[in-house]
């Protein structure tokens, strides 16, 4: 009976030592998979530290380190919404109780405005278990000034190209940059682009050309030879188009070409002259005198009445129509009664108007103007930005030239983040091509620099990344200095490279619609290097999804 008892004492020890030694196993394989984050500095084997982060707004990018356990499925979640992870450093280490080997790893990703503000938690997960590190103060969007929105995308909403570009373009002798008779986007994403002999229109995708100059044009009867289109606008509604044609005209005399200044209703086809200006050629050949019917120019007065040479056309919010008038050097604004309002002129005009000396562009709704206000292209030259309010004629709100701009950097990593403070424009050009520069608002411009970018607020002298890498605004032209996914043309804003791009060229602004995405333009143009090729325009937007 003993020796029974003995026996089976025996199988439960043994039986208790196996089930004890499971279960060691089980924690150990259990700590093993259970996530954990640092809430201490930690510091990688290339020496960069990073520190748990106690607060951020949307847009920041965001870095935790600890046993993540990423490699094994682990989903990290701020707030209300789960992390996307943009990149993910690992360390690999010997647990000195156990002897196990265990993964450190450090992640980054991006706060989005969906994760919610105030105090929220951060928890990593893995399979059945989980890690609550401590609440990260989330700011909510709009609060705490000018922090660029990372989240933002960029879409592609034409990259098709356009079958016969390149046998249509070759022949071009108007420049290397096509699309600059108009660039605009009405308040429904329309998209019209016009060079000196097409306009395209993009909606839905597709690309459709309303107009090439080997149609001719009827007006009055007549059908008319384009020889040149020299501006085009869309009304924000999408409902009218003007357009600005050099054509010829048939004529007893010299004056044997016209400028036009027309208005297309796009329903019906029906077209308007506001403007039709003569211009005398040289009997023997085909260069202009100077000479016009009307002959002499004028500021003010109807349209009809005055010798207009018009460019660079833009409808304003009130369906009234800008314009470049080109040997004046003013800009001015005709209204539905025909009226020419003179506004603003360069600095060689010679009208008595509110002078510029750069113009960077007008607001979406065409009611105000951006420009460096410093009359005198002496050095240094102008550093200041004023927004002049074109109803009332006079400057809204403006920064003194002598006041330098600020980089403000929002990128925690330091090795990317802008170091300098000081202006930013280079030598004045009084006629800035269009598209360098986007107006978003009364208080903040856009612009291209370098691989990024960057946005101007006028009214708290800073300059700051809008979209891009940050290392790009140090006015670098290294493209070593490209990560490889800011090389990508579409996905999230803070990885697209907004420099030159050997296959589809530079970047020219379009404009915003109603909902705010700003619309921008790569190709449309020929290309020298790395090779020549004729691009055709390919159209993106930036903004919300």
């Amino acid at each position: 009976m003993k020796k029974i008892t003995v026996v089976i004492y025996t199988l439960l020890l043994a039986c208790c030592i196996q089930v004890s030694c499971r279960k060691v196993e089980q924690d150990i394989d259990d700590q093993f998979e259970q996530p954990s984050v640092s809430t201490t500095t930690f510091t990688m084997a290339n020496g960069r530290s990073f520190e748990y982060p106690r607060a951020a707004k949307p847009g920041d990018t965001i870095t935790i380190g600890g046993r993540l356990n990423l490699g094994r499925g682990a989903v990290i979640r701020l707030g209300k919404e789960n992390a996307a992870i943009i990149s993910i450093d690992s360390l690999d280490y010997k647990y000195f109780f156990t002897g196990q080997l265990y993964t450190f790893e450090v992640a980054k990703f991006i706060v989005t405005p969906g994760m919610g503000s105030g105090p929220q938690p951060l928890v990593v997960t893995c399979g059945r278990f989980s890690n609550r590190a401590p609440d990260i103060v989330l700011t909510a969007p709009g609060e705490g000034g000018g922090q660029p929105d990372t989240t933002m995308t960029v879409t592609a909403v034409f990259n098709s190209g356009i079958p016969g570009f390149e046998a249509r373009y070759k022949p071009y002798r108007n420049g290397n940059d096509y699309f600059n008779r108009g660039r605009q986007v009405t308040s429904n994403g329309t998209v019209y682009i016009s060079s000196a002999w097409d306009i395209y229109r993009f909606t839905n995708g597709q690309a459709e050309r309303v107009l090439q100059k080997e149609d001719g044009i009827l007006i009055d009867g007549q059908q008319l030879k384009i020889l040149e289109i020299m501006g085009m606008a869309p009304d924000p509604a999408n409902t009218q188009l003007y357009l600005s044609l050099r054509v010829a005209v048939t004529a007893t005399d010299d004056y044997r070409q016209a400028n036009y200044l027309l208005r297309k209703d796009l329903a019906s086809g029906k077209i308007t002259v506001l403007n039709k200006t003569l211009l005398e050629l040289y009997p023997d050949f085909d260069e202009l005198t100077g000479n016009t019917i009307p002959a002499v120019p004028g500021w003010r007065g109807q349209a009809g009445q005055l010798p207009l040479f018009a460019s660079n056309l833009k409808v304003d919010a009130k369906g009234r129509l800008l314009f470049s008038e080109e040997r004046l050097k003013f800009y001015g604004r005709i209204d539905a009664g025909g009226q020419v309002t003179p506004l603003i002129e360069s600095y060689y005009g010679q009208g008595g108007l509110f002078k510029y000396l750069m113009l960077f562009g007008f607001t979406q709704d065409g009611l105000a103007a951006f420009v460096a206000h410093e009359n005198k292209p002496d050095y240094p030259w102008s550093s200041g930005v004023m927004v002049y309010d074109l109803d009332r004629e006079e400057p809204d709100t403006y920064i003194d030239a002598g006041v330098n701009y600020t980089y403000a950097s929002f990128d925690p990593d330091p090795a990317r983040r802008m170091k300098v403070q000081n202006g930013f424009f280079g030598i004045p050009e009084t006629e800035i091509p269009a598209g360098i520069y986007q107006p978003l608002s009364r208080k903040e411009m856009l612009f291209v620099n370098s691989f990024s970018i960057a946005s101007v607020n006028h009214m708290l002298a800073y300059l700051y990344v809008y979209a891009g890498i940050e290392l790009g605004c140090t006015n670098t032209q290294n493209p070593d200095y490209l990560l490889p996914v800011q090389r990508k043309l579409t996905g999230p804003a803070l990885y697209v490279n907004y420099g030159y791009d050997e296959e589809q060229g530079g970047i020219s602004f379009i404009g915003t619609d109603a909902s705010g995405k700003i619309y921008f333009m790569r190709g449309g143009m020929k290309l020298t290097f790395p090779n020549r090729r004729y691009v055709p325009p390919y159209i993106y937007t930036l903004g919300k999804e």
